[in-house]
């Protein structure tokens, strides 16, 4: 696991207090529509984010959310389970340090 993902694993799991997040019927489908999609395999995890940041681009612009910051979806596996992590990192957090810095894309 790199240790970005590695770091914000063992800082949602410390927390006391977590949020998640579910797919409700009167919404937009994209996101869950493009999980579905990866899940049995007819898509990458590339096309999967890409859908997923379209959908967030598009949410956000409609609510006029001014959100900043880093966009950050990871597929892991920690212990024996399988994890989805979707978080946006605020530009001003420590984190943004080590994206800014020391993120390298995975070799292809």
């Amino acid at each position: 696991m790199p240790p970005l993902v590695e770091q914000l694993h063992l800082a949602y799991n410390g927390k006391p207090a977590k949020g998640y997040a579910s797919f409700k019927d009167d919404k937009s489908d994209r996101v869950a529509a493009a999980l579905a999609d990866w899940q049995r395999e007819q898509t990458n995890f590339l096309g999967f984010a890409k859908a997923t940041t379209d959908a967030l681009v598009v949410e956000l612009s409609q609510h006029q959310l001014p959100e900043t910051g880093y966009l950050l979806l990871a597929h892991y596996r920690y212990l024996a389970s399988e994890f989805l992590l979707v978080c946006v990192l605020g530009s001003k957090d420590d984190f943004g340090a080590l994206i800014s810095w020391n993120w390298q894309p995975p070799a292809i």
